[in-house]
């Protein structure tokens, strides 16, 4: 069977994985040959581990480390059949997620291990050199919209989380130009965010929105409904049985802002 050979190097400190970050985020998105080729020098980092792995040759988009790695930047180097790739993996228990406007910035803030909002992290604006302190729902504002080049240093006690601002690599995404996504709601203008991409069955889903009429500035929207659906191939299909649906009252109506959580267990 074949097999792919993966070696897992820590950086020393946050600044080595930003900078080798950095160095992969330099190259153009066009550039395709050019960012394969520019590989971080693993000479002198510390491998915590190395394993082979066929998963990827049957079928599957995943490979599960064998063993759990600590709060810390990551370089996962990987050689099959003479290819050789790599990626950066930032281990952390804080999940921070950022909308950025014109002029404000909002970053909201959950502890995965806990499942819930943080409520006293500090957020770092390196650049600017300010510092802001959450709100008792996770959430923290800066005043400012946030440019490529900006990073934010997320703490909460000894856990902490580095964000930078990646950017886009495309246009546009598959999904968005194929199902329509350019339009928003006729009714609302609306936006979601999840606390985080992956989840196990037995997960709580925590979510950050916001929620607007488009032509009544006076309408209070009290209650908001979250449907959980399967995916396919060509993306969401608002047709196909709910595997959740919730009833969710809104907490924060004055600024239209929805923060909720639904649970779901697979039997």
């Amino acid at each position: 069977m074949d097999e792919a050979s993966f070696n897992v190097f820590k950086f020393e400190s946050a600044d080595e994985g930003i900078s080798a970050v950095s160095k992969k985020m330099g190259i153009p998105f066009w550039a395709r040959y050019s960012r394969d080729a520019a590989h971080i020098d693993t000479t002198g980092l510390n491998r915590v581990m190395s394993f082979n792995d066929g998963s990827v040759f049957n079928g599957s988009d995943s490979v599960v480390l064998p063993n759990k790695l600590s709060q810390g930047f990551y370089l996962i180097d990987v050689e099959s059949e003479g290819n050789h790739d790599q990626m950066i993996l930032q281990i952390t228990d804080l999940a921070v997620n950022v909308i950025s406007a014109s002029n404000k910035t909002i970053v909201w803030i959950n502890d995965i291990e806990k499942g819930k909002p943080v409520s006293n992290a500090k957020v770092l604006d390196v650049n600017e050199n300010s510092s802001y302190t959450v709100n008792s729902g996770g959430i923290a504002e800066i005043g400012r919209e946030l440019t490529y080049e900006d990073r934010l240093v997320i703490s909460s006690g000894s856990k902490e989380c580095v964000w930078m601002n990646a950017g886009s690599h495309y246009y546009y995404g598959f999904d968005r130009y194929y199902n329509g996504y350019w339009t928003d709601s006729d009714d609302y203008w609306s936006y979601l965010e999840l606390d985080r991409t992956l989840f196990k069955t037995d997960d709580t889903v925590s979510f950050w929105g916001y929620v607007k009429s488009r032509y009544n500035s006076n309408e209070s929207v009290d209650f908001v409904t979250a449907k959980l659906t399967k995916n396919t191939f060509w993306g969401f299909d608002d047709n196909r049985d709910d595997i959740l649906r919730k009833t969710l009252s809104v907490e924060y109506r004055r600024r239209g802002q929805v923060i909720g959580h639904a649970g779901h267990r697979r039997g």
